[in-house]
């Protein structure tokens, strides 16, 4: 997540004379295939009581404008239009929490046309048609002390001849992986904290645990917490000059 300059200045001009520091939401715009998307940031910073030096910190990133933008995000990676062959079109893609994961379901309309010779001419026919279902299941996980997303496409669920086609041949396994890389890349980069984060507190800072939560009314937030050994002069040299 994108944890601003706003926390190290806070931290720095507050948490020497307290136990304890509320970070004040944030809020911050990032661009996912030129859709600019919201991302609120807030968080707190304990002193952790057995030692002096190390604190405790819990941040949280406000994911619900991410959720209101997902068609629109793998939209150009996903949808196609050709002529003689396979036309896809997205039509919808949702993501739920499910912690400490999230589960995104897209919703895809696929054609098969054919195209034949006749009298001089090209004609396309329409071989195939109908709508299928795929789930991809995104689990946030920490690596190196990096918010990573790891995708997990599902079956695609479709009926009849259509389902055949989508699960047996090249075309669905082809489908679940732009949709899982469209999906990753999107999360990646409105999870990157350590894009606005300077390189003194990120190399502080140590996260423990991250997840997927249920804001409430189905929204997206994504909470990590870590903790922070703060020497005896640090504070003073991060604060801003």
């Amino acid at each position: 997540m994108r944890w601003t300059s706003l926390f190290l200045f806070a931290f720095a001009t507050q948490a020497a004379s307290t136990d304890s520091l509320v970070i004040p939401p944030t809020r911050l715009s990032v661009t996912i295939e030129q859709h600019p998307v919201a991302i609120t940031t807030s968080g707190t910073v304990k002193r952790v009581k057995s030692a002096e030096d190390l604190y405790a910190v819990a941040l949280t990133a406000d994911l619900s404008e991410f959720q209101q933008n997902l068609t629109a995000i793998p939209k150009p990676q996903i949808d196609r239009s050709d002529k003689c062959g396979d036309r896809v079109e997205l039509q919808s893609a949702t993501l739920a929490p499910q912690a400490p994961a999230g589960l995104a379901t897209v919703q895809v309309h696929y054609e098969r046309w054919g195209c034949v010779k006749a009298l001089g001419k090209q004609l396309a026919k329409k071989l195939v048609a109908g709508n299928g279902t795929i789930p991809v299941k995104l689990t946030p996980v920490l690596e190196n002390n990096t918010v990573h997303i790891v995708t997990e496409a599902g079956e695609i669920q479709a009926d009849g001849s259509l389902g055949e086609l989508l699960r047996s041949g090249n075309l669905g396994d082809a489908l679940r992986e732009k949709i899982q890389k469209s999906l990753q890349a999107g999360v990646d980069k409105s999870t990157d904290w350590k894009a606005t984060v300077p390189a003194t507190l990120q190399a502080m800072v140590t996260f423990r645990t991250i997840q997927f939560r249920d804001a409430g009314d189905g929204h997206l937030a994504l909470d990590v917490t870590g903790d922070v050994r703060l020497p005896e002069g640090t504070l003073q040299a991060l604060k801003p000059r």
